[in-house]
């Protein structure tokens, strides 16, 4: 028995070990072919290309449509434009934050394989996915997670004294839960979309308050610590990830076998495209996705 999981770990081992050889060498050559595009190893950029790469920061930040823009390859990590408001400048929001990134290296190898993964195994499985489950029923897919996830959202506000945005969590879940079928149409948002674009009746509209326990230490003045791009998991900071291992006994969908993967997946296959869209449009994907990651977590914390 201890013979076959030896041979057996050395196999995987054996393969995990090629898989970064191959990843590796398809960096080289990508950057030989392509230049601007440095990954692992960041060349000093001049002041004509910093100037570029803010005036495509500036477009981004400026198209402001609810699109994904930040997506790791198994892990999902959510930014909207239209919740960033400030544009960036010439200068890195690290710099500006006061956070380091003392791993860089290691963060720019790491963003390196969630790329190849996306591009190579991700969105190839996404798109077969997408073509064979329509549309609506990977939304109401979605739905059912957010809303099961409700908990983390609940308690967060509560830790953060904010009642009145708890009390709303409590009962958007509640009103999905009986009248959304367990969550699977969202009718709290539709009630708010049928109110906006009406704009008459009372105001019992039952909006979205995004709070995890990373936010919560925040607000109480825990220091946000280093950044990290984590293999599979994507952006985050040392304050960040212990509030995710928090708040993933708070989420319903981590006692599931599978359940947390395939939530991701489901997000991740109807914003494939947004990916590509953002890394095609900047010289520097790592320090852009870096950035914005860092600058609306600091804005999350302030609402």
């Amino acid at each position: 028995m201890l013979s076959c999981l030896r041979v057996s770990f050395k196999k995987i081992s054996f393969k995990i070990i090629f898989f970064v050889l191959v990843v590796s060498l398809h960096a080289q050559a990508h950057e030989q072919k392509h230049g601007a595009y440095y990954l692992m190893n960041p060349r000093p950029v001049s002041k004509s290309v910093k100037k570029e790469t803010a005036a495509t920061q500036d477009k981004l930040f400026s198209e402001a449509d609810s699109k994904l823009i930040s997506q790791t390859s198994s892990g999902e990590i959510m930014i909207y434009m239209d919740r960033v408001e400030e544009p960036p400048t010439t200068k890195s929001t690290i710099e500006l934050q006061g956070i380091k990134d003392p791993l860089e290296g290691f963060n720019r190898f790491s963003f390196l394989i969630n790329d190849q993964l996306f591009r190579w195994i991700i969105k190839p499985t996404g798109e077969v996915y997408g073509f064979i489950i329509p549309v609506i029923i990977r939304k109401g897919i979605k739905n059912i997670a957010y809303n099961a996830a409700a908990p983390v959202r609940i308690l967060n506000n509560l830790f953060q004294m904010k009642f009145v945005r708890s009390g709303s969590e409590l009962l958007r879940f509640l009103v999905n839960t009986t009248l959304g079928i367990g969550g699977i149409f969202d009718v709290a948002s539709t009630v708010c979309l049928k109110q906006a674009a009406e704009e008459k009746g009372p105001k019992t509209c039952l909006k979205k308050y995004n709070e995890d326990f990373g936010q919560t230490l925040g607000k109480y003045g825990f220091g946000t610590g280093f950044y990290m791009f984590l293999p599979l998991l994507g952006p985050t900071t040392v304050r960040d990830g212990f509030g995710q291992i928090f708040d993933t006994f708070l989420d319903p969908a981590t006692y599931i076998t599978g359940a947390s993967i395939f939530i991701r997946f489901n997000n991740q296959s109807m914003h494939l495209e947004d990916y590509q869209r953002l890394t095609g449009m900047t010289i520097d994907p790592y320090a852009l996705i870096r950035d914005m990651y860092v600058r609306l977590r600091k804005r999350e914390i302030k609402q």
